[in-house]
């Protein structure tokens, strides 16, 4: 789930720029300080998510501890459409669909058996942190990105 580049729209601008000159200037080593410093950034924000999972996703059948112990990665990309997202995959590496999650659908086998269901659960249990952290988050991402466009000027 994207959480950086429609929430922010001037840090991410500021971010595409700095890592295309970053990338042009061939300044590996601040490149890797830059995107160390989103990922520092975004991790509060991972933290969140898992606590809001458990909270808040139904305990019955196992799927608050499921998404809660999940493994949330964070992606960059500072392209043409620059943006921080984080991924949800689950003990066995698949993909959790957070995004229908967040929207309070579950789709799941019912014993084992198909055909599949929906469920409804508690919608916003992901984006509700996003919201809550975002200006702390977005704040440090700009210093990050402010201290490494410092380097790269000297």
């Amino acid at each position: 789930m994207v959480i950086f580049c429609g929430h922010f729209p001037d840090g991410a601008e500021k971010f595409a720029r700095t890592a295309r000159a970053l990338k042009k200037a061939g300044a590996k080593d601040l490149r890797r300080e830059l995107y160390r410093g989103v990922q520092r950034a975004a991790k509060p924000l991972k933290e969140a998510a898992k606590e809001s999972a458990r909270s808040t996703l139904p305990k019955r059948g196992g799927l608050a501890a499921r998404v809660a112990g999940a493994r949330y990665s964070t992606r960059t990309k500072a392209g043409r459409n620059p943006s921080v997202r984080i991924e949800v995959r689950d003990a066995a590496g698949r993909k959790v669909d957070v995004e229908a999650l967040d929207r309070g659908v579950v789709r799941h086998l019912t014993f084992g058996h198909r055909p599949l269901v929906e469920q409804r659960v508690r919608p916003d249990w992901f984006m509700r942190p996003m919201r809550e952290g975002g200006d702390d988050v977005r704040r440090e991402l700009e210093a990050a990105v402010d201290r490494v466009a410092a380097k790269l000027v000297q």
